[in-house]
Formats: C-alpha cells, structure tokens, sequence
C-alpha cells in the first residue's frame, strides 16, 4: 500500500508497515509526516495515537457522517427543521409576521384600513454532545475485533441521528 507521506524508501522502510497498514484502515490516512520512534519496539500498555495521527484527522468524522445522513430518519433534519453546520456558538435569528386581511371599501377620500406586522428576535445557542467508546488492545486488529469497531462506529452514528430526531421533535412541540 502507498502512502503520499512517506518521503524516502530508507524512512519507509524503517516504520514498521503492519501498524501503519492497521492505522490507515481505521483512521484513515494521516495528517502529518510519519516519521519512526526510536522506543517504538519497546512494550508498554500506553496505546496512545501515533505521532502522525496528531492535528485536525476528518476521516472519521467524514465516516460517521456518512453513516449519520444516510439514515432514513433525514425528513426532520432536512424538511420538518432544517439544520444548517455552523462555527459560532450562539445564533440568533428574526421571524416576521404580516397580517393580512382583505382590501375594504373605502369612501371617496376616506382612510383605508392598515395592515400590522411584527418582527420577533430569537437567541440560542448550540450544545455539543458526544459518544465515544473503548476496545482492547488485543482485541483491535481482530477480524471479530473489526467487525466490533464498525458496529461500534454504526452504533455511534444511529445515536446521533436519533438525538437529532428528539431535538426536533421537542422544539417543533414547544410553543415559541
């Protein structure tokens, strides 16, 4: 398998491609240069993300989203209350109303009937919620081990889409 952030044979040659091959499959492919760790035959229990898996990695949040709005249960989230992606954590938006009524006889050079509209001002904020999960070590490279980390990521997605649904269903109930 090739990897664009491998600069040299001699460096590619010293990482040991078993455990880059097993990073890439689930963590897709990495953000930064990989470079080898001189303690990295050495055994501890510490199973930390290697070095060039450190930074901004969107290859899972890329997966789970996939999953997330591939889901059946869209409608609320698009249609019924669409949700829009935003950076800031407070939004505030406006809400108009016009009244409209039907046109009246007027007398000649008399005052005709005004219409009325009002303008609402709404302020909220967004909540970040989250989900995470744990698997041995022993376990991870595991054919049954796989198939736990994809359930586990399934699971995950199926979470989030049904807490959607229920924050849509209760703002949709509540009276503004």
């Amino acid at each position: 398998m090739q990897y664009a952030s491998i600069q040299s044979k001699t460096m590619a040659e010293e990482i040991d491609a078993q455990s880059v091959d097993t990073d890439y499959k689930y963590l897709g492919p990495p953000v930064g240069e990989i470079t080898p760790i001189p303690y990295d035959k050495t055994p501890y229990t510490n199973y930390d993300l290697p070095e060039y898996y450190k930074g901004k990695n969107l290859f899972l949040r890329d997966t789970i989203d996939g999953f997330i709005m591939d889901d059946s249960n869209r409608w609320y989230t698009t249609l019924a209350l669409p949700w829009a992606q935003t950076d800031q954590m407070h939004v505030q938006w406006n809400e108009w109303h016009f009244n409209t009524v039907l046109a009246g006889r007027v007398p000649h050079e008399g005052i005709s009937r005004l219409i009325t509209s009002s303008k609402k001002m709404f302020r909220d904020h967004v909540v970040r919620r989250g989900l995470a999960f744990v698997m041995e070590a022993d376990f991870f490279g595991t054919p049954e081990g796989d198939q736990h980390y994809q359930r586990n990521i399934l699971g995950i997605a199926q979470s989030v889409q049904g807490s959607r649904v229920v924050c849509v269903c209760v703002s949709l109930s509540l009276p503004s």
